[in-house]
């Protein structure tokens, strides 16, 4: 489904994506998450606790936990090197700001990363997802990855994500964040 991810520095965040024909928002104004299913005559609403916090995660304009760590309330733990398909890697254990913790993989020749590991919670459950991140490329002077591919660990099902454009610093009008 095509998407667009609108991100401001303010920490807001929409997402609007199309699904047959019908458009969905997912959104953090900076205090609250809302979204609108993508049904007809469907209406926008206040995201559970769960899913806000997701939201506000996602409003992260620097796109990592890494960027300005301690301000955004997280600990970095440098693990050690490991060696993934791709190629040796930088590991990190990334604690705190009301989320899980979670294992990121840096590549150590470019330190960019190239996968995490969380725990989300699936119907009840915990389960371990695994994100790939590559392709990148720059834009504006700054590097943007261009492929993330999302699944639980050890599943062939993958949510593969295609970024075709970034905009840097567009015009955004704080309305377009407000349920």
């Amino acid at each position: 489904a095509p998407f667009v991810l609108e991100l401001d520095r303010q920490g807001r965040m929409r997402t609007e994506f199309t699904v047959g024909g019908q458009r969905g928002v997912r959104a953090w104004d900076g205090r609250t998450g809302w979204e609108q299913l993508p049904l007809p005559g469907e209406r926008p609403r206040l995201m559970g606790p769960e899913d806000a916090a997701e939201a506000r995660a996602q409003a992260d304009v620097d796109l990592s936990p890494l960027v300005d760590a301690a301000a955004k309330g997280y600990t970095i733990e440098l693990v050690g090197r490991d060696r993934l398909p791709g190629g040796d890697t930088w590991k990190l254990i990334v604690r705190g700001n009301q989320v899980p913790p979670r294992t990121m993989h840096l590549d150590a020749r470019t330190n960019l990363v190239v996968q995490t590991l969380d725990r989300r919670d699936v119907d009840g459950r915990e389960v371990e997802f695994v994100t790939e991140v590559g392709d990148y490329r720059a834009v504006n002077g700054l590097v943007f990855p261009h492929r993330i591919d999302v699944g639980p660990k050890g599943s062939p099902e993958r949510q593969s994500l295609v970024i075709r454009k970034v905009e840097v610093n567009p015009p955004l009008d704080p309305s377009r964040f407000a349920m």
